[in-house]
């Protein structure tokens, strides 16, 4: 039989996500018409160079850096909508430029149809003073699987800005020559390497990033809320020790 203070807690859990998804959809929105009219600027501000239409490179490259960073953000480097947007502005061609302005409209379209809003938007929306202290109150909360995913969402952020910080891409071109964004362990790996980090730090992020894609694919089996709260100071601990 179902617990009633159970049943009322996650009612009311559910509810706080509810109003956390209204109160951003409106900003976010709001952000993407702001990249949109960077990419009007890009694609209004153009040359000839023999048969092609190019955008100039000073109003393409703000909108690619912007669009790019805010969509990684908003969606992860995994999602179809950043890969494709990331495969377009490999080229300042006026017609990619004009393609990731359709790919932008098409986000926009999508949260407009709720189709966006998922977990990921919980993870990206600016909840209380930021992500670590949403994970600590859906663990108090006893939300565990929620918080394992958010916790190891915001080690990732924190293991692409350390990646940055030591001069390590955070792409690479697969056998087509094409982009592609590195996952969270080969940057581990990759870091570890640059010394900005010791291999045992590099074993416990492993371990951690193992328990994210547990509660991720759903594997709420694979850890207990005991391991997520010393996981939630583990992570806290390490960002602090190799704070950007």
């Amino acid at each position: 039989m179902e617990n009633p203070a159970d049943s009322q807690s996650h009612k009311s859990y559910t509810n706080t996500l509810a109003t956390i998804l209204k109160m951003n959809k409106d900003k976010i929105k709001r952000d993407i018409d702001k990249l949109i009219e960077k990419g009007n600027l890009a694609t209004k501000n153009n040359f000839t160079s023999g048969y092609e239409y190019y955008s100039e490179l000073g109003f393409f490259s703000g909108f690619k850096s912007s669009s790019l960073s805010y969509v990684r953000r908003l969606l992860g480097e995994n999602d179809t909508y950043y890969i494709n947007l990331l495969e377009t502005l490999n080229s300042n061609k006026l017609g990619n430029a004009e393609g990731a302005i359709s790919i932008l409209q098409s986000i926009k379209e999508a949260i407009d149809e709720d189709w966006l809003f998922n977990m990921k938007d919980i993870i990206s929306a600016e909840i209380f003073s930021d992500f670590m202290e949403m994970a600590k109150y859906l663990l108090d909360e006893k939300y565990k699987d929620a918080s394992a995913v958010m916790i190891g969402s915001v080690l990732e952020e924190h293991l692409r800005q350390l990646a940055t910080k030591n001069n390590i891409e955070l792409t690479f071109l697969d056998k087509k020559e094409n982009p592609k964004p590195k996952k969270a362990d080969l940057l581990n790996s990759e870091i570890t390497k640059s010394g900005a980090y010791s291999p045992l730090d590099q074993k416990q992020v492993t371990a951690w990033l193992g328990i994210r894609n547990k509660a991720a694919h759903g594997e709420y089996d694979f850890y207990d809320q005991r391991q997520i709260e010393i996981m939630y100071q583990g992570v806290l601990d390490f960002m602090i020790r190799t704070r950007i």
